[in-house]
């Protein structure tokens, strides 16, 4: 049998008075038998340690694995914005909230990034005729993944958070993340 096709079919990057630049590309991967599918779009959002666009290799395990037509598109996390405050995808943060590293705790969500991104989205999967939408991410992909489907779940039929958390966190100081308490805890309940 022959190997799929991967072919990046676009690259550019989202702007915003309120974040920094977003660098994103669009690829499809098609096998032989697949042309007339309607396609899979799946949107991969990277973690902390990914920096930017996935690997192709990981693309083509993706495609594999699902088995059909799918468009990927893979944005990357935020720059830091005009104003200082930098990202974990939809959360912005001042140095003063990133205390100890905890920015994903006391930052704030930037509805300008998640409409932003959840409107490239709809514009992707429209273009493309999806079958469907996948919104997947890993560690603070994951993160974002929640923050994303939040902003607009109607755009999804599935979520699939790899190693993924929530905003704030009820763990107790000192295990896993360990943010302090009772503060996080209250952000997490809110």
């Amino acid at each position: 049998s022959k190997a799929a096709v991967l072919v990046q079919r676009e690259r550019n990057t989202l702007h915003g008075e309120k974040f920094g630049p977003s660098p994103y590309a669009v690829f499809e991967a098609c096998a032989p038998g697949q042309e007339d599918e309607s396609p899979y779009l799946l949107v991969w959002l990277h973690g902390a340690d990914g920096g930017g666009i996935i690997p192709e290799s990981y693309l083509r395990i993706f495609h594999r694995r699902l088995g059909r037509r799918t468009v990927f598109l893979v944005p990357c996390n935020p720059d830091v914005a005009p104003d200082g405050r930098r990202f974990y995808w939809g959360i912005g943060y001042t140095k003063a909230q990133n205390k100890n590293g905890y920015g994903f705790i006391f930052g704030e969500l930037c509805d300008e990034f998640l409409s932003a991104l959840c409107e490239l989205i709809r514009r992707v999967s429209e273009r493309v005729a999806a079958d469907r939408v996948i919104l997947s991410g890993y560690s603070m992909g994951g993160f974002g993944a929640y923050q994303v489907a939040s902003q607009a779940p109607e755009l999804f039929d599935a979520l699939v958070p790899v190693a993924g958390y929530g905003i704030g966190t009820s763990e107790p100081v000192g295990a896993t993340c360990g943010g302090p308490q009772p503060e996080s805890g209250e952000v997490f309940e809110a």
